[in-house]
């Protein structure tokens, strides 16, 4: 009996080794060394072309997780995507997906930040309680922690 449990107990660990070793895992956020700074969800209080009321009213946000995904929202539809960080705090978003519904205040946001926030790689700064996503042209977004206000 002893036996049948060994060899039953050997064939479950072997099973298990096996599967583990066969997976491969892509680099989360945190082994590209933002650790939990960047992944969480940041309150938008600028957005360049847009005004801090309309942002507030909105509810606007952009949050980013650890698996390399982010998601937005400015009023209406949900907004996703995927980012990749770079050298020197550089990030970059792509596949940028949304729901569709026609919202007559906010869309005109929502659709100018799904179209820029592909267009070039920002550099990303944290300073004390706020994110800032910058490009060629300045402060793009600005964000602050949603447990400061």
């Amino acid at each position: 009996m002893k036996l049948i449990m060994t060899g039953l107990l050997a064939i479950g660990l072997l099973s298990f080794t096996a599967c583990a070793a066969g997976k491969k895992k892509s680099k989360t956020a945190q082994e590209q060394g933002t650790g939990a700074v960047l992944t969480q969800k940041w309150m938008i209080t600028e957005m360049r072309g847009t005004t801090k009321e309309e942002l507030i009213k909105f509810g606007a946000f952009i949050s980013f997780n650890k698996d390399m995904n982010g998601s937005a929202y400015m009023g209406c539809n949900g907004i996703s995507f995927q980012y990749k960080l770079n050298k020197a705090q550089g990030i970059s978003m792509s596949n940028v997906l949304s729901t569709m519904r026609y919202c007559e205040d906010s869309s005109p946001i929502e659709n100018r930040f799904s179209q820029e926030i592909v267009k070039a790689e920002y550099q990303y700064e944290i300073k004390g309680h706020f994110l800032y996503l910058k490009d060629s042209k300045g402060v793009y977004i600005k964000a602050i922690r949603p447990d400061w206000d």
